[in-house]
């Protein structure tokens, strides 16, 4: 399930940040778009099944978004998986744990994927622009 890398051969290899800066946590990001050529920032971030990101890429995250919700709506997602680490994880069936959106962490009510919350925040999006608030 590689259609969207261009070196799926490569993608596995890890990228090791030590040495860079002796006092900063450099982090990955799993997915980051400029939905529709700007009319907003989508980001999202999965972990294994009960592995917690780390409180440094919450931060740096949640502060990358607050940062880019300035100048259009901005949404970070943190999702989770059960895959087993011997198959790809298929990113629009992990199950979203919190959103941060302007300026508040929300918390879905029942189990919904990551990709129920992108189409919702899409058509959000979709609305305000069109003046259908």
């Amino acid at each position: 399930m590689n259609e969207h890398f261009n070196r799926p051969d490569i993608a596995r290899q890890l990228i090791v940040f030590s040495g860079l800066m002796p006092t900063n946590c450099f982090t990955d990001i799993d997915g980051f778009t400029l939905y529709n050529n700007g009319d907003a920032y989508i980001i999202f971030e999965i972990k294994c099944s009960g592995v917690l990101p780390r409180v440094a890429q919450i931060n740096a995250l949640e502060t990358l978004c607050r940062d880019l919700n300035q100048a259009r709506p901005a949404i970070l997602i943190l999702a989770e998986h059960g895959f087993p680490t011997s198959e790809d994880v298929i990113a629009k069936d992990c199950t979203v744990k919190q959103m941060f959106m302007g300026k508040t962490w929300k918390y879905p009510t029942e189990t919904v994927s990551l990709k129920n919350v992108i189409d919702a925040f899409i058509q959000n999006v979709k609305e305000k622009k069109n003046g259908n608030n």
